[in-house]
This record gives C-alpha cells, sequence and structure tokens, in this order.
C-alpha cells in the first residue's frame, strides 16, 4: 500500500506541476524531468513490492524520499514551495514501520533540510516571507514529533500483540507445566 500512495504522491505531484507551473518558472523543466524519474522510481519500487509481498519498507526508502523532497524544494521557491507537505509522507512511513527512533530522526533531517535548502533557495528581496519559512519549520517539526509518538505507540502495541499471541500458544502437555512456565517467562 505503501508503493501505491508514493505513485499515487508521485504522478499527482507531477500533474499539478504541469497544470500549474510554479513560480519562479527559472527551473520548471528541470523540475518536470525530476519529477518523472521520481514517478519512474516509484513505478519501479511499486512493481517489486507487489511481486515480492514487501513487508515494510527498507530504510534507504525512506531516507532517499527525505533528501530527494529537500531536492525539489530547492528547486521551486525555497520555503514557498508545495513540496514541503512531502516529507511528511516519509516522517509517516518511517514512524508505522520502524517507530518512534527511526521516526524523529527522520523528521529532524527534514527539518534541518527544509530550513537549510528552504533559506537557501527562497527567492530574495520583497519575496521572501520570514513568517511562512518560521511556521512551517515549526509546523514539521511538531507535527512530525506526533507522527512519530503515534508510530512508536503502534510499534510497541504490535509487539505486544506479537508476545501475547505466542504466549497463548498451545504448549506440549508432555513437556510438563514447568517447560510451559519456563517457555512464556523466556518470551517475556
Amino acid at each position: 500500500m505503501l508503493a501505491s500512495m508514493r505513485c499515487v504522491l508521485a504522478f499527482s505531484a507531477l500533474f499539478i506541476i504541469s497544470l500549474y507551473p510554479t513560480k519562479p518558472t527559472r527551473l520548471l523543466e528541470v523540475t518536470d524531468v525530476s519529477l518523472a524519474v521520481y514517478c519512474l522510481y516509484s513505478v519501479v519500487l511499486a512493481v517489486i513490492s507487489w511481486r515480492a509481498d514487501w513487508a515494510p519498507p527498507g530504510r534507504a526508502v525512506y531516507w532517499a524520499d527525505v533528501f530527494f523532497y529537500g531536492y525539489l524544494v530547492a528547486l521551486t521557491q525555497g520555503t514557498s514551495s508545495i513540496f514541503f507537505y512531502f516529507f511528511f509522507f516519509a516522517i509517516l512511513v518511517a514512524s508505522f514501520s520502524r517507530g518512534f527512533r527511526e521516526g524523529i530522526s527522520v523528521t529532524l533531517v527534514s527539518f534541518v533540510l527544509f530550513v537549510t535548502v528552504g533559506v537557501a533557495f527562497a527567492p530574495s528581496g520583497n519575496e521572501f516571507e520570514l513568517n511562512r519559512t518560521l511556521i512551517r519549520a515549526v509546523y514539521l517539526l511538531v507535527f512530525g514529533y506526533i507522527i512519530s509518538h503515534l508510530g512508536g505507540y503502534e510499534s510497541l502495541l504490535r509487539g505486544r500483540l506479537r508476545l501475547l499471541r505466542e504466549i497463548n500458544n498451545p504448549w506440549q502437555p508432555r513437556f510438563g507445566a514447568n517447560s510451559a512456565i519456563g517457555m512464556t517467562l523466556q518470551r517475556l
């Protein structure tokens, strides 16, 4: 499902950018080509995941997404970029597949990358909006933390459920009660 959602995100971004180009249009062709490459990358990942029954994605996949989204922010208006919201997809994937630590790591890297790239490639002069830059950066940090916390909690609950399933497995009476108690304690 994550691979198909990445495809939806990539193709919708390409479609929206082709309909309503971002301003300034100085790097519009590079943005279009970059999004087309990302669409191809997304389709390849989707095909691999459907054929191989991919469980949680590897760490490299969402880290590549984070850096690619930073690249897209650099191409389009810095902190005013419409690709700002793409960071949340990578945070969601990391948090709900690997837990709180990975989610908060992706959040912090996304925050630093967004602020650094956004300020470095922001429009100059009166077009730079400091208030938009600050509120988006804080929003990314706060909302990323909340997503990471919820993803970590869900990961903890999955682990507890897995433990309950293992404990609930029927034990072999021929090994005795002490064996069953010992196995249960070992699992705990």
